[in-house]
């Protein structure tokens, strides 16, 4: 079994919202190996986990300490 299928079997349903999207930070850094993306790839990847983090952070009632960390 490939890991993103282990993820999402042994998910716990109270913390579905809290989990980083495994499959769309994949697709997003198969994007970095296409020439010509890759700026624009890794900007999306960065957002896209920032995104998730804050997210989890917020469903856990946790103050992440990221605002302008992007800037």
């Amino acid at each position: 079994m490939k890991f993103g299928k282990k993820l999402l079997a042994a998910m716990h349903p109270d913390w579905a919202d809290a989990y980083v999207s495994y499959k769309s930070l994949k697709q997003t850094l198969k994007a970095l190996a296409t020439p010509g993306s890759a700026a624009q790839a890794e900007g999306d990847f960065v957002g896209q986990l920032m995104a998730c983090i804050q997210q989890a952070s917020d469903g856990a009632g946790i103050a992440s300490g990221f605002e302008g960390a992007a800037s």
